[in-house]
């Protein structure tokens, strides 16, 4: 790719848009992992669809998946841990979608947490259980969200290796 001073631009953009994807995936005002994998499209876009191109989206979009499963999966993981009932499961995951809407930023986790105590104090009547199930959830998310981190940071350096065999051509 020429170094022209409309990549150039569109790249610092790109790179921006990078760094916007890691202070949202650590302040979760909006999904950083989806963020990272949308800028580095619109690189492949200005870079043009070459093999190198699409080597490097390819990779990027697996990163973003595995993270997108993880976050999923691990606070499901930290919750059966514990002991939790399906339903809290269920519960914890309607719990997580409402909050979302509901509470910006944060409303994922509370929405979550909340679901997961109420449907396993409803199925076991013990304050104390409910709470072991709920702190389970709650690590769970922790981990999620550090693996979500991780994800960008990976994302990043792909696109940052992309980026500089683009230019050096």
């Amino acid at each position: 790719m020429e170094p022209t001073s409309t990549n150039i631009f569109i790249t610092v953009l790109v790179g921006f848009g990078m760094g916007a994807a890691l202070v949202g995936t650590v302040f979760p005002v909006f999904p950083g992992v989806g963020l990272a994998w949308l800028v580095a499209l619109v690189f492949g876009f200005m870079a043009g669809w070459s093999t190198l191109a699409i080597v490097f989206m390819a990779a990027i979009t697996a990163v973003t998946i595995a993270a997108f499963a993880l976050a999923i999966v691990l606070p499901k993981r930290a919750t059966d841990a514990t002991g939790a009932s399906r339903s809290a499961t269920w519960a914890g995951l309607l719990g997580g979608i409402v909050g979302f809407f509901a509470i910006p930023v944060i409303g994922f986790v509370i929405g979550g947490a909340a679901g997961v105590y109420l449907a396993e104090y409803r199925v076991r009547r013990d304050p104390s259980v409910a709470w072991t199930s709920t702190k389970g959830t709650l690590k769970g998310f922790g981990i999620a969200a550090l693996v979500q981190v991780g994800a960008v940071l990976a994302i990043a350096a792909i696109w940052v290796v992309w980026a500089f065999l683009e230019f050096r051509g």
